[in-house]
């Protein structure tokens, strides 16, 4: 059974799969995205070494599913 959770309700440090990669959320910050800073979800991925930005206003009601240790984008 699969568990359905807001990205505004997700806790910090929990692993999130995005795009088939593992991203750890570090949690919302303010980012300068060239047209000024905007709150966004962030996230990093051990294996890509790469940080992963979300804008808070657009994705605060995507649902995220939770299989087992570990949430799905």
């Amino acid at each position: 059974m699969s568990i359905k959770t807001k990205l505004s309700e997700l806790p910090v440090g929990v692993t999130v799969e995005i795009n088939g990669f593992d991203h750890a959320y570090k949690g919302k910050e303010k980012k300068n995205l060239g047209f000024g800073k905007v709150e966004c979800f962030v996230f990093y991925s051990e294996q890509l070494k790469a940080e992963r930005t979300f804008e808070f206003y657009k994705t605060k009601n995507h649902e995220l599913t939770k299989l087992k240790d570990k949430y799905k984008f």
